[in-house]
Order: structure tokens, then C-alpha cells, then sequence
């Protein structure tokens, strides 16, 4: 098994190969829940690899909570995680999301509108990227 991803890899870790359709309009909300469905990893060698989030110990849902700056997996994940959010900025109906934990770098770009999520994760000699769907926590209650 791979070396343990720290949760930033969710969601948006992003990451996150989700189809569009299912992702919700997610503007004006501070908690948003994330799924990841793929993610794929390339090395500093040109050589990739897909697969699960499993894979790479990164949890399929993740919670966003912009208020708070932190990305923290459910319970349903059996796993207690959580990463601070060092940078939120927003530009037009995007927002940026990027922070560092654990000598890896993530960065999550949210599509306001769509709910749609795309994910980098830097990490030393490969880096993982990923696509993802987001809705917003209390539409779920």
C-alpha cells in the first residue's frame, strides 16, 4: 500500500473523475460536501496510474468548511482527519482552495456554479490530480 495521504487529498481532497452532472450550485455556501472518484498519480519518470481513492488512502467524501478553513472526512469513513485550509480566494465564480501538510501540497479549484472540484496534489517526484462533485452540506438536511 501506498504512504498515507493526508485528507487534503480528498477532496477535494481534491482530488475526484466525477461526472459534472450530479454536482451541485454550491455559491454563497461555507459547508460543502465533496465525493472523489478517481484519482490518477504521474511520476517525475512520465510513467501514471489510476485508480480508486482507496489506492492512495484518500476517503471517497470529504467535508469543505470555508468558515473554519478545514477539510475533514466523515464519519461514514471510519477515519477521524482533518487538515487546515491555509489560503481561500475567490476569483469570478471560482474559488481556490490550498494548503500543506505531511511535506505534500494541495491546491482545489471549485467551480461556484457547477459544483464541480478539480485537484493537484504535489507530492516528492509525482504529483495527483483529480476531479470531484461537491453539494452543499444543508442541502442535505
Amino acid at each position: 500500500m501506498k504512504n498515507q495521504i493526508p485528507i487534503f487529498l480528498l477532496s477535494l481532497s481534491a482530488v475526484l473523475l466525477a461526472a459534472p452532472a450530479s454536482a451541485d450550485d454550491v455559491t454563497g455556501k461555507d459547508k460543502i460536501l465533496c465525493t472523489t472518484v478517481q484519482i490518477t498519480e504521474c511520476f517525475a519518470d512520465g510513467g501514471c496510474e489510476g485508480g480508486p481513492p482507496e489506492n492512495w488512502n484518500i476517503p471517497r467524501f470529504t467535508r469543505i468548511d470555508l468558515e473554519q478553513k478545514t477539510l475533514k472526512t466523515t464519519e461514514a469513513s471510519g477515519q477521524d482527519r482533518e487538515t487546515p485550509i491555509e489560503r481561500i480566494e475567490q476569483e469570478g465564480n471560482d474559488i481556490f482552495i490550498q494548503g500543506a501538510e505531511g511535506g505534500k501540497a494541495f491546491t482545489v479549484l471549485l467551480d461556484l456554479d457547477t459544483g464541480t472540484a478539480t485537484l493537484a496534489i504535489a507530492l516528492e517526484g509525482s504529483v495527483l490530480a483529480g476531479f470531484g462533485v461537491c453539494t452543499p452540506i444543508d442541502s442535505l438536511q
